[in-house]
């Protein structure tokens, strides 16, 4: 909902979300339930918001706003026991030296931002925000011989500095950003014996994020345009001094646009840096990802005023290529290491 008090407008709401996870390890030979891999694993959120955006005069703008979850999560079967005789609250116990609890939280989170506008061209701003991350029901209550979720765990919460500057000048638009965000309890998927079993677990740890992201666009002629954006991330474990994995490598990309009244062609390369900083005793780094350049096609052609058709081929050389950030490999069971897999080779495409 949006209301107007004088120069000031007002965002605010509710949101609720209830999520439940539950999943059976089965031995299908023997016909048999193995254990609860999520058992019973719930997670009620209920948050409200306000935002405000005030106009302090012609140059000077700045926005302001809270929210507040109240956060329940429950693990309803953790002492249920199947055919492996192995109730999850034992693992939780065994890894942790404590079991499922009913947890209840109460997250706060704010934001304030100022805007400024030195000229017609230029604008600067700065920005402070606290967001808060509740735990998913895997970092909380998964329950596997070699992957078991952390019943305790903390919330993650984010606290973070922006500062940035936009400008246009002629045909000329650019943008930069910087930020630091200093993360307390950082929840951290990693890796430890624990008796024969070597156990992927969560813990909390402090972290610092850093980053830069720079844009740009130049009008070449009246149907020409050349843009790019790189951005660069650096995220470190404070706690034992050490890189975070799946941290993305520097990356961005440059492309070169015609639009006319009837056709429109482009021509993009995405590109990325080697990724050598990488976290060796988590599992989640597929090791270090060499750096790529990849050339995009695409066009254009308006049939009508309201059809038209759509046409390009990425991976124009068919390079083989893999992005440093990937999602985990999913077997639970025999290999929960993350594995590398390349992206799609030289592929046509079109849309009507």
């Amino acid at each position: 909902m949006k209301s107007t008090v004088g120069n000031t407008e007002i965002t605010y709401g509710v949101n609720v979300q209830n999520r439940e996870r539950n999943a059976t390890m089965k031995n299908v030979t023997a016909g048999q339930d193995r254990f609860l891999l999520w058992p019973d694993a719930k997670t009620d959120q209920v948050g409200i918001f306000a935002e405000a955006e005030s106009k302090l005069s012609d140059t000077d703008k700045l926005k302001y706003g809270v929210r507040v979850d109240e956060v329940n999560a429950s693990a309803s079967k953790a002492n249920a026991v199947l055919a492996d005789g192995v109730a999850a609250n034992t693992r939780y116990t065994t890894v942790y030296g404590y079991g499922a609890t009913d947890k209840r939280e109460a997250n706060v989170g704010g934001l304030l931002r100022y805007e400024k506008s030195l000229n017609q061209d230029t604008t600067l701003f700065t920005g402070l925000s606290r967001s808060v991350r509740t735990a998913d029901e895997t970092e909380r209550y998964i329950n596997n011989t070699n992957w078991t979720g952390n019943p305790n765990i903390k919330p993650e919460k984010h606290n973070q500095l922006d500062l940035g500057i936009s400008q246009q000048r002629g045909k000329v638009k650019w943008t930069g950003t910087v930020f630091a965000d200093k993360v307390d309890d950082f929840i951290l998927r990693d890796q430890k014996m624990v008796g024969a079993n070597n156990t992927t677990y969560y813990r909390n740890v402090d972290a610092d994020i850093t980053g830069i992201e720079l844009g740009a666009s130049a009008k070449l002629t009246d149907k020409v345009t050349l843009s790019g954006d790189i951005a660069h991330v650096r995220r470190t474990n404070t706690t034992d001094n050490r890189a975070i994995s799946q941290t993305p490598a520097d990356n961005g990309k440059v492309q070169l646009d015609y639009n006319g009244a009837k056709w429109g062609s482009g021509a993009r390369v995405r590109f990325a840096s080697n990724q050598d900083r990488i976290d060796t005793l988590s599992g989640l780094d597929a090791g270090k990802t060499p750096g790529y350049g990849v050339l995009d096609a695409y066009g254009r052609y308006s049939i009508s005023k309201n059809t038209k058709v759509r046409f390009g081929v990425d991976n124009v050389f068919d390079k083989t290529y893999a992005e440093h950030v990937s999602r985990r490999n999913a077997d639970l069971v025999a290999n929960p290491q993350a594995l590398r897999v390349n992206e799609a080779g030289r592929t046509t495409w079109l849309k009507l």
